[in-house]
């Protein structure tokens, strides 16, 4: 990736007066102008500051410029679906009510067909064409949840989750993925999990997190940490990683260590 840009769906939504003033003027405008950020983001990659003519990655045949391109990142899609709906009951919100979910899709459709349709002359690949990227947020997000995820908290059963999340992940070939917690006698019968896995993926998953409930580790989004050094940060003690001061802002700001154990 050159470069990674977000559009944080709920902060549009809010700014729209209607379903159809978000999906007709919104998303195209904003869309079409991030799409010419990226590519100045780009350019001065490539023209002003030469870093693929002269940094030893390149010279030394690692990396190829004509592999490289434009990840077009998004966030807080279910935020945004249950404010343009006014969903204030769990049935009527994002992952539950088909009223949320189709309105989901279309918005992701949406921003896919202006995002696909954008050539830029600095990508070689994919068409020249930039990529959709479901970004697993910051650690400074409240209240916005990674790419197209359920909001933590709000999770459906398993099954259920699986199969409204995954005609979500044919539109992000640059990434998307959905994280699961399991109760830690999954660990007795690990045949489960890979029933799971292979049934996730026939459904359209791409990518999947899990791990279980036990765990010191923990993945907070595109990253992992420990939860005994985000429980020393908390208490005024210094750690190694500095991933732990995300995942502690992560745990605080998005519930990122609540999020609901499979049985």
């Amino acid at each position: 990736g050159y470069t990674l840009v977000r559009l944080v769906l709920s902060r549009l939504a809010e700014e729209s007066s209607s379903v159809d003033d978000f999906i007709e003027n919104k998303i195209p405008f904003v869309t079409q102008k991030m799409l010419e950020y990226i590519d100045e983001r780009i350019k001065f990659l490539v023209e002003e500051a030469a870093f693929f003519k002269s940094n030893f990655l390149v010279l030394e045949g690692f990396i190829k410029k004509e592999l490289f391109l434009g990840m077009f990142g998004i966030v807080g899609l279910a935020e945004a679906v249950n404010h343009l709906l006014n969903a204030t009951n769990q049935e009527d919100r994002f992952g539950y009510s088909k009223e949320a979910n189709e309105l989901g899709l279309r918005i992701i459709e949406n921003i896919n067909s202006i995002v696909t349709s954008h050539k830029s002359k600095y990508t070689g690949c994919f068409g020249g064409q930039h990529l959709m990227h479901a970004q697993v947020g910051i650690d400074t997000d409240i209240g916005i949840s990674p790419g197209c995820r359920i909001p933590v908290g709000e999770e459906p059963e398993l099954f259920k989750h699986i199969i409204q999340s995954a005609p979500y992940h044919k539109y992000f070939f640059n990434g998307i993925g959905d994280i699961f917690v399991f109760e830690d006698t999954y660990k007795d019968n690990p045949e489960a999990i890979v029933n799971v896995i292979d049934g996730a993926f026939k459904t359209g998953i791409r990518y999947i997190s899990a791990y279980s409930d036990s765990s010191d580790v923990v993945r907070v989004t595109g990253y992992l940490v420990k939860k005994s050094e985000v429980n020393q940060l908390e208490n005024k003690k210094a750690v190694k990683n500095n991933a732990t001061v995300f995942g502690m802002n992560a745990k605080h700001g998005s519930n990122a260590f609540d999020r609901k154990r499979r049985a």
